[in-house]
């Protein structure tokens, strides 16, 4: 196989929608028959990355929310609970440096949080009286070579969470620290292998069609949140069985509301009429 064949970079596409994104994530929690799915299982088997998840909808526990699912990992640490957590898998695994591989497979919070905690995985280390692992720096040339290594043993293109010892020299911190993200990594890494390609432009964005039909389950939704009541008047039919209820859009669709929760509200018929044709938007 030729070297362009092998290392054809296939750029990352851009503008997935929302509901194809959730879709991913439910398929890599029935195919692991779980309800608890952590950032790094779903990286190894999903589609897309977790971080565009997370990016889309907020955030890792936003997204498993909306699926029922529950994540595997707790996500908000405080110095103490981090340090204690530290030295526990420290301990269990009798080393002095755990791996952000072994704490994510041992740890009670993400490796993330506890970074952001300290800044750095090996500041929060040295703060818990264990010691970091040095690791020189690699030049281009070496991440690109052990990018190529990854992806011969692989037979595909690498993905972040394939870039693990002992496959990888260096997990991917290192090309996201250089490049900034994967796919300026891969853009760089195709510069290098295929200079007469790296002009090329990137996948268009897809135009995410914006729904103004609202399903019964957001309706239901709408409902519970507000109560039942109308958020205007008050009134409900659990004391006034005259009173219906709609759902209604607090900015308009006709100027370009969308049918989204932070967008919709419980209104009586009522108090829904009374806001005019230029606020109207029930349904």
């Amino acid at each position: 196989m030729s070297t362009q064949n092998l290392f054809a970079v296939k750029l990352i596409r851009r503008g997935i929608p929302t509901a194809e994104l959730l879709a991913d994530v439910r398929a890599v929690a029935v195919q692991l028959q779980t309800d608890r799915l952590s950032t790094h299982r779903y990286n190894q088997l999903g589609r897309f990355n977790a971080t565009t998840v997370m990016r889309r909808l907020g955030s890792w526990t936003i997204a498993l929310r909306r699926l029922g699912l529950r994540p595997a990992h707790l996500f908000h640490v405080s110095r103490p609970a981090a340090l204690r957590d530290l030295r526990r898998v420290a301990r269990n695994l009798n080393t002095k440096s755990p791996t952000l591989a072994a704490y994510r497979a041992h740890g009670r919070f993400t490796p993330d949080a506890i970074r952001k905690r300290f800044g750095a995985w090996h500041r929060a280390l040295l703060a818990a009286g264990l010691q970091p692992l040095q690791y020189r720096s690699l030049t281009d040339r070496e991440l690109f070579d052990n990018l190529k290594k990854a992806w011969r043993q692989l037979r595909r293109q690498p993905r972040i969470a394939d870039l693990r010892p002992p496959l990888s020299l260096c997990t991917a911190g290192p090309y996201l620290t250089r490049f900034g993200t994967w796919s300026k990594t891969l853009r760089a890494f195709e510069a290098v292998i295929h200079p007469q390609l790296a002009a090329r432009p990137l996948p268009p964005r897809r135009r995410l069609r914006v729904t103004t039909h609202i399903s019964w389950r957001l309706r239901c939704r709408i409902l519970q949140r507000d109560h039942f009541r109308c958020r205007a008047c008050g009134r409900s039919p659990a004391t006034d069985p005259a009173v219906k209820l709609q759902i209604d859009h607090i900015h308009p669709r006709s100027q370009g509301g969308k049918s989204t929760a932070d967008n919709l509200q419980t209104l009586c018929d009522r108090c829904n009429s009374g806001k005019g044709d230029l606020t109207a938007g029930a349904h």
